[in-house]
């Protein structure tokens, strides 16, 4: 049976699936269409979602039940289901570690101004107290 796939971002697709496909198999023909990893699918018919008898917000197919025939939903052939795609997280390990706007301003301004002038320059542009600030020695007068 053909099924009209929407994703919110994406032009919509057609999937093909067996009359008596799961909802594994409607998961792995999404994948091939979009290339969204099944983790990272949520796929709503009429306005619910394909899911088994509890949610699990760490992961949208944990209680899905994988062995549940598509028809049981009472999806049909040529029906338009909606896929949300949800970012799959990444471990703050493998996240790409920015320096602050604060730290890029020191470097460029180190450049051109001695330590202390760079200490107050950045303290009244970042509206801060240099006394108040931990990462830097208080000022010891002129």
């Amino acid at each position: 049976m053909q099924l009209r796939i929407k994703p919110l971002t994406k032009p919509e697709q057609s999937v093909e699936v067996s009359s008596n496909a799961t909802t594994s198999d409607l998961f792995d023909a999404v994948h091939s269409a979009f290339g969204v990893e099944p983790a990272g699918q949520r796929l709503v018919f009429k306005g619910c979602p394909l899911l088994g008898t509890l949610f699990s917000h760490s992961s949208p197919t944990a209680n899905l039940d994988k062995s549940r025939l598509i028809s049981q939903y009472g999806i049909r052939d040529g029906d338009k289901l909606t896929l949300v795609i949800k970012q799959v997280s990444v471990p703050d390990s493998f996240q790409e570690r920015r320096p602050s706007f604060e730290t890029l301003l020191r470097n460029h301004l180190a450049h051109t101004y001695s330590e202390r002038e760079v200490e107050v320059i950045v303290s009244k542009f970042m509206h801060t107290d240099p006394i108040l600030r931990r990462h830097t020695k208080p000022e010891l007068g002129p």
